[in-house]
């Protein structure tokens, strides 16, 4: 959306710069969290089982606060006709 806005307003060249400049920042950390990942051991410390595990529960959490809100807000919402 952001490419498209640029491009309407500015020109391709403007637009691609646009993307490459709100991509990169993302990219590199990916890329960066990705070589931080390649370089633990075969067996994790328990402190990160702890956060891996919370990150699911609250996970689970959001899903189900999703799915609560939907069916008090939208009570004749079908998911399949």
């Amino acid at each position: 959306m952001l490419f498209n806005l640029v491009m309407y307003h500015a020109g391709l060249v403007c637009a691609t710069f646009g993307f490459f400049l709100w991509s990169l920042p993302g990219a590199l950390g990916m890329f960066l969290l990705s070589i931080g990942v390649g370089k633990i051991s075969e067996v994790l410390p328990g402190p990160i089982y702890g956060l891996l595990s919370g990150l699911n529960a609250s996970t689970v959490g959001i899903i189900a606060l999703a799915a609560v809100q939907v069916s008090i807000y939208y009570p004749d919402f079908m998911f399949m006709n």
